[in-house]
């Protein structure tokens, strides 16, 4: 399946249309595979050949003969699963702590794997397939026309490329940031060229995450709210905001981290345009007012339950003007673990259920505690290994 019906001759007795069937059977297949393989550790790996089977295209006879959305629908589909197996790549090379914290620093290296895979990003996304805007906190109104006019041209949706290309970003870089809470990473014990590392990790995963919030705000917009009027009718499923909230959930841990985990100093070596805890606490909340209208039940329940003990640790921040860098209490802490059909918070006492199972994410939380207290897991693969990973190197 995955080499194109034109480039095998015993397919050669197939009309234009049963090869264009075979291809568009191919690349759904593709979808829902890099798309389980982005978000799950639970799946059977398939070594599929990217790039041998052609974009799918309209066929005529004597009419057009498939549904089409858009006169770029076949692209768009293709970008958006080669996506979704970059974030998996990555995934990939992050499934269990390194060795050593010299080895995670590595990561950021420009020869090293995960940044082939973002480069790989940048030469896949056409520009014209991207939104830009100047100001990575808001999109202007000049920004939501020219937005609004090249969603019109291509003729379909362009979220999920472009949420999901800020998401490889984060993904690529955050296991570097989350460094930053560790005391013996604190800049004093690195040299010139880790500092370095670490900078640019902050700023990337920094800059992704209010652009992934940015966009979702004015997708919201145009979906519910005053900008619904501004496009046709027919127009309106190109701003639908359910089908990714991986990457809302991505943002969301990494704004956290850095207002509630990272360590003061790294505020000093570092830079951060627009920082301001109560614009981002502002920010979180509207972000999770908007995951609250898409849904906080069944597959959903765990990211809403950690974007809510999240936002508390932020709040608690703004409120006392800083943070206090608290580590877990260990095994006697009664811990709650937030899997799909977890414990829910807010019920006392909490209903049990009779199994969990792993929630949807890109990267999770790698084994960070969550809370007031570090008493909340993100249940995961790998979370327990990751956790211990940075205790030991605390």
């Amino acid at each position: 399946m995955d080499v194109d019906p034109d480039n095998l001759p015993w397919l050669s007795h197939l009309s234009p249309r049963e090869k264009e069937e075979r291809r568009r059977l191919y690349w759904s297949l593709y979808s829902n595979y890099s798309y389980i393989t982005a978000y799950s550790s639970d799946y059977r790996y398939v070594n599929l050949q990217r790039g041998k089977v052609k974009i799918y295209s309209q066929v005529y006879d004597p009419y057009a003969v498939f549904d089409d959305t858009g006169k770029s629908g076949g692209l768009r589909k293709k970008l958006e699963a080669d996506m979704f197996v970059i974030i998996a790549e990555i995934r990939r090379l992050y499934s269990g702590p390194p060795s050593a914290i010299t080895d995670m620093l590595r990561w950021g290296n420009p020869d090293s794997a995960s940044l082939k895979q973002l480069d790989s990003l940048y030469e896949l996304i056409p520009v014209e397939l991207r939104h830009l805007f100047a100001n990575m906190t808001f999109v202007t109104p000049e920004d939501e026309d020219r937005i609004t006019s090249q969603n019109s041209n291509v003729g379909g949706a362009l979220y999920m490329i472009n949420f999901n290309f800020h998401s490889c970003i984060s993904v690529c870089f955050r296991p570097i940031l989350f460094l930053t809470s560790l005391p013996s990473c604190q800049p004093m014990h690195l040299s010139s060229d880790q500092q370095s590392t670490v900078v640019n990790a902050i700023k990337q995963v920094y800059e992704a995450a209010w652009r992934i919030t940015s966009l979702l705000i004015f997708y919201e917009k145009m979906e519910y709210g005053g900008g619904k009027n501004r496009v046709p009718e027919n127009e309106h499923d190109f701003y639908n905001i359910h089908q990714n909230t991986l990457s809302y959930l991505e943002a969301y841990i990494s704004l956290w981290f850095i207002v509630c985990r990272m360590d003061a100093q790294w505020f000093t070596v570092v830079s951060l345009k627009e920082f301001n805890s109560v614009a981002l606490r502002n920010r979180l909340r509207r972000v999770l007012e908007i995951q609250e209208w898409i849904g906080s039940e069944g597959r959903m329940e765990p990211t809403h339950n950690a974007m809510v003990v999240m936002l508390d640790e932020v709040e608690e921040v703004v409120r006392v003007g800083k943070h206090v860098n608290r580590q877990s209490e260990g095994d006697d802490l009664d811990f709650i673990t937030l899997g799909i059909n977890s414990l829910t918070l807010g019920v006392n006492p909490p209903k049990k259920p009779s199994a969990m199972a792993n929630p949807w994410c890109y990267l999770g939380f790698l084994g960070l505690e969550m809370g007031l207290d570090r008493n909340v897991k993100w249940m995961g693969k790998n979370e327990e290994a990751w956790r211990l990973f940075w205790k030991l190197n605390a």
